[in-house]
C-alpha cells in the first residue's frame, strides 16, 4: 500500500479526516472531493500533485502509479455577477452579464442605451431608487467582492414655463425651468385689464371668455401661459 496525504496549501479548514488514507497496489486511487479547505478569495476545485494551484488547473481525479503521493489543493479565483437591470416601462437593451474578479476593480459599462419618456440615462448605480437621486451616485467602478445588481440612474428633461401678460398691464411670474412632470400654475390676480379681471392661466393663447384656465397639467414640452379673463359685471 502507498500513502495518500492532503496538505492545505495556503488554504484553512479541517482534513484531518483525509488522514490515513492510502493506494493498494494494482488499484485505481479515487481522489476525495472538495469542500474541506477554504482561501479567502477562492474556491478549491480540486487536487493535484507536485504543489498548489491557482489557476484551476491541473486536477487530479484518480491515481494509478504504485507510489505514495501528496496532493495539495488547486484553486479558482472567485468571480461575482455584475447584473444590469432596468425598471418597469423602460425601454432598450441591457448590457451583458458582467464578471469582477475577486480583487480586481470592475468597470461599470458606459452603455446608456435605456430609454424613459422625459428622461436620459445618465448612468448606473446600486441604489434600487436611482431614479429619484442625482448623479453622485453614478458609478464607474465596483470594488466590492460580492454579487452586485446596477440599476438606470435617469435624468429629467427641463422645459421651459413662461408667462406673458397678453393684453394686461402688470407683473407676471418669473420664467421657469421645470422638470417633466405635473406642474401647477403659479398664482394669479397680478394682472389687470381695463373691464376684466384674471380668473386663471391658459396654455398658448389668451382667453376672455372665462375658459380654457389650467391649474395643473403635465409637462413635456416647452409651454408659455397666457391670461384668462372674465369680463367685469357690475349690481
Amino acid at each position: 500500500t502507498y500513502t495518500i496525504t492532503y496538505a492545505k496549501g495556503s488554504g484553512t479548514g479541517d482534513i484531518t479526516g483525509l488522514d490515513g488514507e492510502f493506494k493498494t497496489y494494482g488499484d485505481a486511487y479515487v481522489v476525495t472531493g472538495t469542500g474541506h479547505l477554504y482561501k479567502t478569495g477562492y474556491t478549491q476545485v480540486g487536487w493535484t500533485i507536485g504543489g498548489e494551484r491557482t489557476d484551476g488547473e491541473g486536477i487530479i481525479i484518480e491515481l494509478t502509479e504504485e507510489k505514495a503521493v501528496t496532493l495539495y489543493p488547486v484553486w479558482e479565483i472567485n468571480k461575482y455577477n455584475i447584473t444590469y437591470c432596468s425598471f418597469w416601462g423602460d425601454e432598450g437593451e441591457l448590457p451583458a452579464l458582467g464578471f469582477k474578479t475577486h480583487g480586481v476593480d470592475y468597470t461599470v459599462s458606459t452603455s446608456y442605451s435605456l430609454t424613459r419618456e422625459g428622461h436620459t440615462q445618465i448612468g448606473w448605480s446600486t441604489d434600487y431608487n436611482s431614479n429619484n437621486i442625482d448623479a453622485s451616485s453614478i458609478l464607474t467602478k465596483i470594488t466590492v467582492d460580492e454579487d452586485v445588481y446596477l440599476y438606470p440612474v435617469w435624468e429629467p428633461h427641463k422645459y421651459t414655463v413662461k408667462y406673458n401678460a397678453g393684453s394686461g398691464t402688470g407683473t407676471v411670474p418669473a420664467t421657469e425651468q421645470v422638470e417633466y412632470g405635473y406642474y401647477s400654475t403659479k398664482e394669479y390676480g397680478s394682472l389687470s385689464k381695463t373691464g376684466y379681471h384674471q380668473i386663471g392661466w391658459a396654455i398658448g393663447a389668451e382667453n376672455t371668455n372665462a375658459e380654457g384656465e389650467v391649474y395643473s397639467f403635465f409637462l413635456d414640452a416647452d409651454v408659455t401661459l397666457y391670461p384668462v379673463w372674465e369680463i367685469n359685471t357690475y349690481t
